[in-house]
């Protein structure tokens, strides 16, 4: 009787160990598999050559950004590099990446950390500042437009290569409710710039 009821307790035991390991096991697996969707889907908002997030992602959170507070506003900013075909003939099209990862990394340097930056076209890219004064989103764009054509792009026969770049602005005392409708009207000041130049 005290074999079969140690017998017993020895199997009950065994059950709770292979159980426990299981669920461990389980557990372990099932972390380590939402950590790595988490990593894929943030992956998914980036745009794989600059680094900068994705049109869809830097749309859909310019979406969500608030009413600015009393006396500021929101604004927005799409810049098209005008002559990114010849810098790409210029420094060679297999440094086309290199060019535009030079071009996020200016972008990055001058906007602040809480400011939307994006890839919004191939040849093009979205800025929103959030709750700031409509003076000092001006200049700012200014002058991200003016670190814009001081980047320098490579090195051709000694002399290097610049981007010239033109913008279109939107400010807004409010939240951007019909950003599609903006963007398209921006975009088409856009085009009207580069048919004037």
């Amino acid at each position: 009787i005290n074999l079969e009821t140690s017998l017993e307790a020895a199997e009950a035991e065994r059950q709770r160990s292979i159980i426990l390991v299981v669920g461990v096991s389980f557990l372990l697996l099932s972390a380590l598999l939402f950590f790595a969707r988490k990593r894929y889907m943030n992956s998914l908002a980036y745009d794989p050559v600059t680094s900068l997030l994705n049109s869809k992602t830097a749309i859909n959170k310019i979406r969500q950004v608030a009413a600015p507070s009393a006396g500021r506003t929101n604004a927005l900013a799409l810049f098209d590099l005008g002559n990114f075909r010849d810098v790409n003939r210029q420094v060679g099209a297999s440094k086309s990446d290199v060019a535009l990862q030079q071009i996020a990394k200016t972008l990055s340097q001058i906007t602040r950390q809480r400011d939307i930056l994006g890839r919004f076209a191939p040849e093009q890219f979205i800025v929103c500042l959030i709750d700031i004064e409509e003076d000092s989103a001006k200049s700012f764009f200014e002058r991200i437009r003016y670190a814009l054509e001081n980047t320098a792009i490579g090195e051709q026969q000694s002399r290097q290569v610049s981007v010239r770049s033109s913008m279109s602005i939107y400010i807004a005392s409010d939240t951007f409710d019909d950003l599609d409708e903006i963007l398209d009207d921006m975009q088409f000041s856009l085009g009207l710039q580069t048919e004037t130049a």
